[in-house]
């Protein structure tokens, strides 16, 4: 082949590699997603920021993800053809954040590094409804509403409910480790929530202890269909008899 056609053959192939990137640029669409960042060194934490801008790109359409931590944003370059924003947002709560407004998947999120969960301040009006007396004293109670955000929170600290074979299993799950427990642990873990967190809105002249008292005499969480379709959890066979396992040697341990 002389020079003259091994120019033309260059030229043809610069030629279509241009109409491939246009075409190509046009089927690339930019989404800009809000999401929420708790995590001080996300670009560098494996559970996080490094986990989304990297294992994102390998879900179909995705092409290129960044993570802005301090506007708490995860742009995504993307194939309109293969898939839209929707999906996106489905795909980062299956990782365990936030999507503008699709929330994490609860199991997801369960299994990041704590860096990465959200371990501030809670408002106390989440699980408590507080009313205020002409005496200048307090009546505590709870709705519907709240014994939601309790059960809701539990899950988020790790407690789960499920079923093998008609029986009912409690257990806590850290990351992939299943650990039987009793209802009681779950009122435990909520009585200790009380304890040990630093809640923001609780009005002057309400204590803490009158919260925890409230908690002892009120009894907000209820062993029931309600607690268990929030707690709930399917869990795959290997998990199961894995489940079943650890229940039958805390059994033995007892005896």
């Amino acid at each position: 082949m002389n020079a003259y056609h091994k120019m033309k053959v260059i030229f043809a192939l610069l030629f279509l590699f241009m109409i491939s990137n246009s075409i190509h640029a046009k089927d690339a669409d930019t989404l800009v997603i809000k999401t929420n960042i708790y995590c001080d060194h996300c670009k560098e934490c494996e559970s996080c920021g490094g986990k989304i801008e990297r294992d994102l790109t390998f879900d179909k359409g995705i092409e290129a993800v960044q993570l802005d931590e301090k506007a708490m944003t995860i742009k995504v370059t993307y194939n309109s053809k293969k898939t839209n924003p929707e999906a996106i947002r489905q795909l980062i709560s299956k990782y365990g954040f936030d999507a503008d407004e699709v929330k994490a998947d609860p199991i997801a999120y369960s299994k990041l590094d704590e860096c990465c969960k959200n371990s501030g301040m809670k408002d106390i009006n989440d699980f408590i409804t507080i009313k205020p007396l002409k005496n200048g004293k307090f009546k505590l109670n709870h709705t519907l509403e709240n014994e939601a955000n309790i059960y809701n929170y539990l899950f988020e600290l790790g407690f789960r409910f499920t079923k093998i074979k008609n029986k009912r299993f409690y257990f806590k799950r850290d990351k992939f480790k299943l650990v039987p427990i009793l209802f009681q642990d779950i009122k435990d873990g909520f009585k200790n929530v009380l304890i040990e967190f630093n809640f923001s809105n609780i009005p002057d002249g309400l204590s803490k202890e009158e919260v925890i008292n409230w908690f002892y005499h009120r009894r907000p969480i209820k062993n029931g269909g309600f607690v268990e379709a929030c707690l709930i959890e399917n869990l795959s066979d290997i998990e199961i008899n894995y489940l079943i396992q650890e229940k039958i040697k805390a059994e033995l341990s007892f005896q």
